[in-house]
């Protein structure tokens, strides 16, 4: 089992109608019992770890600064995060970050005896979009530096050292086309430039799909489907992740590289007043295999048994219903 628990407090004070100062504190507390043999002799059947964030910050309308440390058992690390974005109403809208914190090591690769708690992470985001109405673009660039602890390396490294950055670049651009009314070509697309430890191993993803919506018997009925497919493509061969006890490691077996993939989704939506009826399928081509087989009899099974995953059979479908109801005073 994994119990988790954080505490975020704060207390702030406006010293002029624009700038705003803040003081806080976070605890944060993770304890893990697993029932695996060679888990528990490898890495000890109880983990328990806590630590502290104390933070002090000034913000005045669209930037804002915020310094302090992060506290754990033998650690002191510094934190600082600056930040900034665009004023409200602009036709061209951005924000961005740059921030150095103290991050734990994931709790299965960590022990107590031999290592230490904190990664140290240097990130900075960017983002930039426009908010026209007819066709919005959106552009987000990310970035990500950090060292592993000597100890890791030991533990999840199988075979000879690979040429892994330490840095993890990537970018994203997204865009919707209007068609008529109310329907729109939804386009997404990401790129890692650089893959690190802890980047997902997919160098492209791409989302292209179809979003409709209508409003329906005098207005009172909003009505949408979207009809999508996210490709994932060009694995890293390297990289590799296992769901339950490591979580992300390298790897010199090429054969545990995932194949490159499509998966179609399909989602109907209907909102009545303040209710929302949705259902929502994932995978939809194997949801409808035997229209699919008629349709695509030369289809291959890649296609309607996705494998994402080399510690799970292939995925079947998934199939989800939701009513949301929004209660207001």
């Amino acid at each position: 089992y994994l119990n988790r628990f954080h505490l975020n407090q704060f207390i702030s004070k406006k010293i002029t109608n624009s700038a705003l100062l803040k003081f806080g504190i976070e605890f944060d507390n993770q304890g893990l019992s697993t029932a695996d043999a060679l888990k528990q002799n490898r890495f000890g059947a109880k983990k328990n770890r806590s630590w502290s964030t104390i933070y002090g910050g000034w913000e005045k309308q669209s930037f804002g600064l915020r310094i302090g440390t992060t506290i754990a058992q033998d650690e002191i690390t510094p934190y600082y995060n600056i930040f900034a974005h665009s004023k409200n109403g602009k036709l061209i809208e951005w924000n961005s970050y740059f921030k150095y914190e103290a991050v734990p090591e994931q709790i299965f690769h960590w022990y107590r005896e031999w290592d230490k708690l904190f990664e140290k992470w240097l990130t900075a985001h960017f983002y930039i979009g426009t908010l026209g109405k007819n066709m919005p673009i959106n552009l987000n660039i990310d970035y990500n530096n950090f060292k592993r602890n000597e100890y890791l390396d030991d533990v999840i490294v199988c075979g000879p050292e690979f040429d892994l950055s330490d840095y993890l670049l990537s970018g994203s651009i997204s865009t919707q086309i209007p068609i008529f009314r109310e329907w729109k070509i939804d386009v997404q697309y990401r790129h890692i430039f650089e893959h690190n430890f802890y980047s997902d191993g997919i160098a492209n993803k791409i989302t292209i799909g179809i979003i409709a919506s209508e409003k329906l018997f005098k207005r009172n009925l909003f009505a949408q489907i979207r009809l999508w497919g996210d490709a994932y493509l060009n694995h890293h061969q390297n990289l590799a992740y296992e769901g339950f006890h490591y979580g992300p490691y390298i790897t010199d077996d090429t054969n545990l590289a995932l194949p490159d993939y499509w998966v179609f989704n399909l989602e109907l939506s209907a909102k009545i007043s303040k209710m929302t009826i949705m259902w929502k399928v994932c995978n939809i081509l194997q949801t409808a295999e035997s229209i699919t087989n008629r349709l695509f009899p030369n289809l291959n099974d890649d296609f309607l048994l996705i494998t994402n995953s080399n510690n799970f059979p292939p995925m079947n479908r998934f199939i989800t219903f939701h009513i949301i109801w929004d209660f207001k005073n």
